[in-house]
């Protein structure tokens, strides 16, 4: 597959351990240039990571290191900003944060990017998630 030129977005990316981050990769095997979302609360803790490079985790099948053009703060929890209570917005992983709804994620990812041609939904922060995933219910993963 030939995704050169194509934009994805891999939501729900917050180390090398989970299906996002191997979807992120083979995207960037296939072309694409790799943007992500990663939860607030574990997003300066990934940053931190990204910078110091992930070695071997990263690899491409051409040898060279997988690139994240951008990440994003995201919690799917929040379709608009009037939905994140104040307990939240206060909160130490999320006070001085801004678009991290899913609205305002999206339309930073439009300015930044003009558009998104792939979209993943890796998004697995919720309580249920410790369950057997035939007992996860859809909301579970939102």
């Amino acid at each position: 597959i030939d995704l050169k030129g194509k934009v994805a977005f891999v939501a729900g990316v917050a180390d090398t351990k989970g299906f996002g981050w191997a979807t992120a990769k083979q995207l960037a095997n296939a072309g694409a240039t790799v943007i992500v979302g990663t939860w607030p609360p574990m997003l300066k803790k990934f940053e931190e990571a990204l910078a110091k490079g992930f070695g071997e985790e990263a690899t491409l099948l051409d040898g060279s290191a997988l690139q994240i053009q951008k990440v994003y703060p995201i919690d799917v929890n929040y379709t608009t900003a009037e939905e994140v209570p104040d307990s939240v917005r206060t909160s130490k992983h999320y006070v001085g944060l801004k678009d991290y709804d899913i609205k305002a994620c999206a339309d930073a990812v439009l300015r930044d990017f003009g558009r998104v041609d792939i979209l993943v939904h890796s998004v697995a922060n919720g309580s249920e998630v410790e369950r057997a995933l035939l007992d996860t219910s859809r909301k579970g993963y939102l």
